[in-house]
């Protein structure tokens, strides 16, 4: 982005300077979607929200191979705050 940005800058033609600019905007779009990726794998928002079943069904039906899940913890064993811990 930065290296567009910065050929925007120096370029001369505004039709030059858009496209670039434009360029540079959908370079900034995809970034932040890959880091949103990212910190979701880490930590997704599931986890807080519905649990851990919901964060590994959630993630399940994301990945690019089928996947079959079987989730059956004991619940007695596993209060919620360790379900962060497991993830």
């Amino acid at each position: 982005m930065g290296m567009l940005i910065g050929r925007a800058r120096r370029a001369e033609k505004p039709d030059k300077v858009h496209e670039l600019l434009t360029q540079a905007h959908v370079a900034s779009h995809e970034a932040i979607s890959e880091l949103r990726e990212v910190a979701n794998r880490v930590y997704p928002i599931a986890l807080d929200r519905a649990g851990l079943h919901t964060a590994i069904a959630t993630m399940a039906e994301r990945a690019s191979i089928p996947v079959r899940l079987t989730y059956a913890p004991d619940r007695a064993a596993c209060p919620h705050f360790s379900e962060q811990t497991r993830w």
